[in-house]
């Protein structure tokens, strides 16, 4: 159980890297990429994309009710939604944490060490960043 959930989180984690990788920081990492490491970002998320759709069509009419619950936090939303899935479910979640895994590493093998240098500096500065934005937030709500 306790597996299942570290996955979700690691697969949140990279959906997000990847999506600040990719967009967030569009103009200053793009410019940078060749037209096949373009592509290739490209294909990436449409496969996401795609993962992501034929995951929520397994989905039953109460697992979405509790992803549409506005009253749940995300981690109620998750852990609520890990306790209901499938055997199915689960393994499709796996196979798809494993392509996804996959693609990046894919698509970081084709990286420059000078690219390579840039996405670690902008990891470091999307990470001072959140920190800030949570740290803000706290402060809002005390």
């Amino acid at each position: 159980m306790k597996s299942i959930l570290s996955k979700i989180v690691l697969a949140l984690f990279l959906v997000t890297f990847s999506v600040g990788f990719a967009s967030a920081q569009k103009g200053e990492f793009r410019k940078n990429l060749t037209d096949e490491q373009k592509a290739l970002i490209a294909q990436q998320k449409e496969k996401n994309t795609e993962m992501k759709k034929a995951f929520k069509a397994t989905l039953t009419a109460d697992q979405l009710a509790i992803l549409e619950n506005a009253k749940l936090s995300a981690k109620e939303k998750r852990d609520a939604l890990k306790a209901t899935l499938t055997a199915d479910q689960k393994a499709m979640m796996e196979s798809n944490l494993a392509a996804r895994k996959a693609e990046r590493q894919a698509f970081i093998s084709t990286l420059t060490d000078a690219q390579k240098a840039n996405v670690k500096k902008m990891a470091r500065k999307i990470g001072r960043d959140g920190i800030k934005a949570r740290m803000t937030k706290a402060k809002a709500k005390a």
